[in-house]
């Protein structure tokens, strides 16, 4: 009787062991997207699958990851905002720019700033960012700019 009580406390306590690996490794994958972005620059190549003019200066994106904060140059104007990150959720907020006026680039510029308000999710692969909406439709990829 005692053998069979403390074999069903082992695998009592198993199972919660395993459970708590899986906590752990999920929250790992957060910590990987957030390294995966942070401290990184990334340049826009394509918006809405139509790849980017060269620029004198290229549209670009970077995240903080201690403020939580994005920030870039969006082909004009300087821009910064907030975003939350979850696994691999994202979500920009608070979006502001500076308001330098350029009206050869203006078009692509509110492209670009109303896209990021689309963002609903991101992968990472092969030093490209791809940002997506909520249905897995390709918004925006980025290159990772060298450092």
């Amino acid at each position: 009787m005692k053998h069979k009580f403390l074999n069903q406390l082992l695998v009592i306590f198993g199972a919660f062991l395993l459970s708590a690996c899986q906590y752990i490794a999920d929250y790992e994958d957060v910590s990987l997207g957030e390294d995966a972005l942070a401290g990184q620059e990334w340049q826009l190549v394509s918006l809405n699958e139509q790849p980017v003019a060269a620029a004198e200066k290229a549209i670009q994106l970077a995240f903080d990851k201690n403020s939580h904060r994005a920030h870039g140059f969006s082909g004009c104007n300087y821009y910064s905002g907030t975003y939350v990150l979850e696994q691999e959720a994202i979500s920009f907020a608070g979006l502001a720019s500076t308001r330098k006026a350029c009206p050869d680039n203006e078009t692509n510029e509110n492209l670009y700033l109303q896209m990021l308000t689309q963002v609903k999710g991101f992968t990472v692969e092969n030093d490209q960012l791809v940002l997506l909406a909520d249905n897995d439709l390709v918004l925006a990829r980025f290159a990772r700019i060298a450092q």
